[in-house]
């Protein structure tokens, strides 16, 4: 009896023991769970705070923007864009951006005639070196010189067509400078307005890019389109998006697009239009299907002696790219 007892009696402190030991790892438990959950409340609170503090400097420096934005000087309104989008939200930082983008334009129709007068566009092509770039610091006359110099820095350069140069908007800055403060949703536009500045789609009325490149770029543009149904500088969108469409529709033995001996239109164009006619893009599927309704029709053959088939292909052809800015507005930014 004494023995069984004491076994009990051990059993007993055991079982206390484990008692007072599990009480004491599930209040050290719920300790840590508490502190644990008090670094994460004041996490968001910091959180929330910061973006509280973020958002109302974004207000300040858009509100003083703005009175930069007044002066129209475009120089000044890109320094200071320079000077304040990191302490700016994404959404500030695209409104900036964009309201720059539109006072640049609105300079370039005017300096446009000036820039392509013989006074200007002499000097400024005078400069070419042996292999066609410009060496703007050789302009000979001062005076123009520092004009050149200035509209450079503002945001404008020289794109080259037919061999000269030409003062053009220069998004390949507007996008190394800005596009990694920018939203998501407006990023696409200038990373595309770079790449067509870098390489355009046509040299003349010849393709100068891949048709591969051709649809990444119209499918990139018009999904562009059709998630900012309130950017400011849709008529440019539009226009970029009429070209694109022109490019996606140029199927003929001049491009490459078509074999110059047998006729055949190239795979690449069969297989970008049978896969863009799923896509929910309803521009570029709408203009793919009529174009490809009519190849089928002639078995995906044109040859270059075929004149007939050639003016209903141009027929078409140009009849879907003078609808393309109407179908922008009704499709995407009708109310």
């Amino acid at each position: 009896m004494k023995i069984k007892r004491l076994v009990s009696g051990a059993l007993v402190a055991v079982s206390l023991a484990t008692v007072i030991t599990g009480c004491g790892k599930s209040n050290e438990v719920n300790k840590n769970k508490n502190a644990e959950n008090t670094k994460i409340e004041n996490k968001k609170n910091e959180n929330k705070n910061g973006q509280a503090d973020k958002n109302e400097a974004s207000t300040k420096v858009y509100d003083e923007f703005l009175k930069v934005l007044e002066g129209k000087n475009v120089l000044e309104t890109k320094e200071y864009i320079v000077k304040n989008i990191e302490n700016v939200s994404a959404e500030i930082a695209d409104k900036m951006v964009g309201e720059y983008e539109l006072l640049i334009k609105a300079n370039y129709m005017e300096l446009i005639d000036k820039f392509n007068s013989p006074k200007y566009f002499n000097a400024v092509n005078e400069t070419k070196d042996e292999e066609y770039n410009l060496q703007l610091e050789a302009i000979k006359d001062e005076e123009i010189k520092k004009e050149v110099m200035d509209v450079v820095a503002s945001g404008y350069t020289f794109e080259m067509a037919e061999g000269d140069y030409y003062l053009a908007m220069d998004y390949a800055m507007i996008n190394d400078t800005f596009g990694k403060y920018l939203s998501e949703k407006i990023k696409p536009y200038y990373e595309i307005r770079k790449k067509e500045l870098d390489k355009p789609t046509f040299v003349e009325e010849y393709l100068n890019i891949e048709f591969d490149e051709i649809k990444n770029r119209v499918v990139t543009l018009e999904s562009f389109i059709k998630n900012n149904n309130d950017f400011k500088n849709i008529e440019d969108a539009k226009e970029m998006m009429r070209w694109y469409v022109q490019a996606l529709l140029t199927v003929d033995h001049f491009n490459s697009t078509v074999d110059y001996e047998t006729g055949e239109v190239k795979e690449v164009v069969k297989n970008t239009y049978e896969e863009l006619k799923s896509s929910d893009l309803k521009i570029i599927k709408e203009a793919v299907e009529e174009m490809d309704k009519f190849l089928a029709e002639n078995n995906y053959v044109l040859k270059p002696d075929n004149q007939e088939a050639y003016n209903k292909l141009f027929e078409i052809k140009f009849k879907l790219i003078d609808e393309v800015s109407d179908k922008v507005e009704e499709y995407y930014f009708k109310n």
